[in-house]
C-alpha cells in the first residue's frame, strides 16, 4: 500500500486499520512515540498530594499574591469550603 511508511507511529496505525499486527519497525516506533508522549504528559501534569488542612494553613498564611495564584488554580468555591471546614475545626 502506498502513502504510509513502515517504522513510524502512523505506520503502526495503518497496520491496525488493515486488521494486521504491526511489523517490528512500526511497533517500535509507536512504542517510542508513546513513551515520549507519556513522559511529557507526566511532566506537564505533575501533581502532589497534600493534606487539605496543610493546604488551608498555607493559603491563609500566604501573601495576597500567592493567594491569588492559588485561587487561579483551585476554584474559589472549593477554597471557601476548605477554609470553612478549617475554621469549624479550629473553633471546636
Amino acid at each position: 500500500m502506498t502513502g504510509w511508511k513502515h517504522g513510524t507511529p502512523s505506520g503502526a496505525q495503518m497496520h491496525y486499520r488493515m486488521g494486521e499486527k504491526p511489523c517490528e519497525a512500526c511497533r517500535a516506533a509507536k512504542n517510542e512515540y508513546n513513551r515520549k508522549k507519556n513522559h511529557l504528559r507526566r511532566l506537564v501534569h505533575r501533581c502532589i498530594s497534600i493534606p487539605e488542612g496543610v493546604l488551608v494553613d498555607l493559603y491563609l498564611n500566604a501573601t495576597p499574591e500567592a493567594q491569588e495564584h492559588l485561587e487561579a488554580v483551585i476554584d474559589t468555591s472549593t477554597l471557601d469550603r476548605m477554609v470553612a471546614a478549617h475554621d469549624e475545626k479550629e473553633s471546636a
